[in-house]
């Protein structure tokens, strides 16, 4: 990459801006995720490789299935989140939300932008 430049998405999470009880290992390494991106940013910039970052939200993956319950869709979450607005967009997001945000940011288009954090939450970082 440091011949021909080019771009890193890397992944941190809504966790690296908020936090809720017993996550704090989790919030600190994507916290730790995200000042590795500005770092790498501008270590790497004179190679003209852009260095960014997606944090998404509550998104329904796999990961969101806890003892065989997809999380995003329970009466404690669609209560908490969707139905008081505390996630503006009043659901949960969508692999492919995130991956057409990395998509976005590895783009050529996106060229100038590095350093960033992108938040990809449907509001819900707003709403705190």
């Amino acid at each position: 990459m440091r011949k021909q430049g080019g771009s890193i998405v890397n992944i941190c999470s809504v966790h690296r801006l908020i936090s809720e009880p017993n996550s704090g290992a989790y919030a600190a390494s994507k916290g730790g995720v995200a000042q590795l991106t500005r770092n790498l940013a501008i270590e790497l910039a004179p190679d003209n490789i852009v260095v960014n970052s997606i944090s998404p939200g509550f998104i329904r993956t796999p990961l969101s299935i806890i003892n065989g319950v997809d999380e995003t869709t329970t009466p404690n979450f669609i209560n908490y989140y969707v139905k008081s607005g505390r996630i503006p967009l009043r659901r949960a997001g969508l692999p492919e939300e995130i991956a057409a945000a990395a998509l976005f940011l590895a783009s050529r288009e996106c060229g100038y932008l590095t350093g960033a954090g992108l938040v990809v939450d449907g509001g819900l970082t707003i709403t705190l």
